[in-house]
């Protein structure tokens, strides 16, 4: 039972879930590169309604650019600097 539990929440980890930080893609997919042509496929019916009636959009459309890197459980600390007063990003390593 807890291996077919296992074995379950992999796929559906893997295969199955679109996470919000690759920008709606699965792992599977950044895996095979497919994650540039389905983006580049995201993005182009939001930049022909954004022609089609600009007087709709406010700002731009959604980023659908490929991410390079994903970072996993907090390699990157995020804090505020005083001197600058901005987020910095570091790598832990």
């Amino acid at each position: 039972m807890t291996k077919r539990w296992a074995a379950d929440f992999g796929h559906r980890y893997n295969i199955d879930h679109r996470r919000n930080d690759t920008r709606y893609v699965s792992p599977a997919q950044r895996h095979a590169v497919d994650d540039k042509a389905i983006l580049a496929a995201r993005d182009a019916p939001y930049t022909q309604a954004r022609e089609r009636n600009p007087a709709r959009w406010s700002g731009t459309t959604r980023n659908w650019l490929p991410i390079d890197a994903v970072m996993l459980n907090g390699i990157y600390q995020y804090f505020k600097t005083a001197e600058v007063g901005n987020l910095v990003s570091f790598s832990a390593e």
